[in-house]
């Protein structure tokens, strides 16, 4: 009994040591640095994702901007003949066939004699 005695003490005093709590100290530490890098991670990770979602609806209204469609909704007229955009009224002869594409759908028409 004396052995287990001089043993329970033994292991006491490795219990009351600062070599046993080191580890849980450490171990606490890296925790707490671990915890931290997860923080900076996690702001990265959404600071990247709001720059890459503001750059999308950059290139988003850049790219309406650039559908033909748009003048349309705002009541224009889109004037094509023979399937191609006629950009000038002298690029157009009395008689001929256009078509007048409208937000809604599209009429064809005759180009008329110029009365002015």
């Amino acid at each position: 009994t004396r052995q287990l005695q001089e043993a329970r003490q033994q292991v006491d005093a490795l219990v009351a040591s600062r070599a046993f709590h080191a580890p849980a100290r450490r171990l606490e530490q890296h925790q707490q640095h671990l915890d931290t890098l997860v923080d900076r991670l996690t702001r990265s990770g959404d600071r990247l994702v709001k720059q890459a979602r503001t750059r999308l609806e950059h290139l988003l209204d850049r790219l309406n901007a650039l559908d033909p469609e748009q003048p349309l909704r705002r009541g224009y007229i889109h004037l094509t003949r023979n399937g191609s955009p006629v950009r000038s009224a002298e690029a157009l002869e009395d008689g001929d066939q256009v078509r007048l594409h409208f937000q809604d759908g599209h009429r064809d028409a005759e180009v008329l004699p110029d009365t002015a």
